[in-house]
């Protein structure tokens, strides 16, 4: 039954090494209510280090991170394995975000801006040179 399966889940939290999950499942009656306050603070004291990906929950914000899209997790796999390596191998877990296509946007107009600049004087020695000649 239910409680049975929470006290399981509650013992095999409080002896993990490495714990990984949702943000919402540290939340007392997060998850609508799916998290009891047992699970939570076992979660929470565990001795395990913990991997909390930050999914988007209704009423909730993250600030200076973007929540993840429930059904965009699965294109988040690769960061919670580098995650989970970097933990392994004693590390601090570092995340790399994407680029939205603004900041894209950004980055390619930075390197032509530069590429201009740089040319300018190099055109300008170039025809010094053609007019020494």
């Amino acid at each position: 039954g239910g409680t049975a399966d929470q006290s399981e889940a509650v013992e095999q939290v409080a002896s993990a090494r490495l714990i990984v999950g949702p943000w919402i499942a540290a939340v007392a009656g997060g998850a609508g209510g799916a998290v009891s306050a047992e699970f939570a603070r076992a979660l929470v004291e565990s001795a395990a280090d913990k991997l909390l990906a930050p999914l988007e929950v209704e009423g909730w914000d993250w600030a200076g991170l973007e929540a993840w899209k429930p059904e965009a997790v699965a294109g988040e796999v690769g960061q919670i394995a580098r995650s989970i390596r970097q933990r392994i191998t004693g590390r601090r877990a570092v995340s790399m975000r994407r680029l939205s296509t603004l900041e894209w946007i950004a980055v390619i107009a930075g390197i032509v801006a530069l590429l201009v600049f740089l040319a300018f004087p190099l055109l300008f020695f170039l025809n010094e040179i053609a007019w020494a000649g």
